[in-house]
């Protein structure tokens, strides 16, 4: 029975697991691990802290959002539980954190991420954004995972967003901005930049959870050689990880 809201796993095969002597934080995942039952149950999230209830709340995000843009229109139906989930977390995430004990959001905000973003990752897989945020967490076990893809979403996503913009257009769309055909994909960039100042966290320090900036050359060969990014649809290299990086430091 799960109290929070954002990993996804209640629908999924994945499992996270931590290995502090390595400093590695990786996924794997199995047929094996597929719940046979789950029960969400909503009431038990009301008492959730606010910080935790917005780093899952972007969590669960980013799943979605991620395999949508993996997804590239091959599966209409994860198409329906990407786009469905994102919609959602940004109607009701900056809800439910100034009224956290309404039911309807906390049931909304466990419908889009334990429900919705379980089946959008059964499907497919998310984006090296994912990769990096883990290898942080990896790297600095304070650092929730959450707060981890929150530090570097602004930097990454104005890195790829023209990359395909199709599809970051359409995430912007779903969250209720314009596209503008002068900055191809960026609609999805003012959709997250208005939603992490909504929330609070766009100014989030990932220095005041023990990030060091002499790390940074690890942490980019482990998400991008150790751990691998081949999942992405589009070409970031490890010199761009070390500006996603460096851009995202405060």
């Amino acid at each position: 029975m799960t109290t929070t809201c954002g990993t996804g796993t209640e629908c999924d095969q994945y499992c996270v697991i931590t290995n502090q002597d390595t400093n590695e934080k990786l996924d794997f995942t199995s047929e094996a691990i597929f719940p046979t039952l789950s029960i969400i149950d909503p009431e038990l999230m009301c008492s959730l802290p606010r910080t935790l209830t917005i780093y899952q709340g972007f969590d669960a995000l980013f799943h979605n959002a991620e395999c949508y843009v993996t997804n590239g229109h091959r599966n209409r139906m994860l198409d329906l539980y990407a786009a469905d989930g994102v919609r959602t977390v940004a109607r009701y995430l900056p809800y439910v954190i100034s009224v956290p004990g309404d039911l309807e959001a906390r049931t909304n905000m466990a419908y889009a991420a334990d429900i919705l973003g379980g089946y959008s990752m059964a499907l497919d897989s998310v984006t090296s954004h994912h990769i990096l945020g883990q290898t942080l967490g990896g790297f600095y076990n304070k650092f929730p995972h959450g707060a981890a893809l929150i530090a570097v979403a602004e930097a990454y996503y104005k890195k790829v967003c023209s990359l395909l913009p199709q599809e970051f257009d359409e995430l912007g769309e779903l969250m209720g901005e314009q596209r503008n055909a002068d900055k191809p994909g960026y609609a999805y960039v003012k959709a997250l930049i208005r939603l992490l100042e909504e929330t609070g966290v766009r100014e989030l320090k990932m220095s005041e959870f023990g990030v060091r900036k002499e790390d940074f050359v690890k942490i980019v060969d482990m998400t991008v050689n150790q751990v691998g990014i081949n999942i992405d649809r589009y070409k970031l290299t490890e010199a761009d990880f070390m500006e996603i990086l460096e851009q995202s430091w405060r």
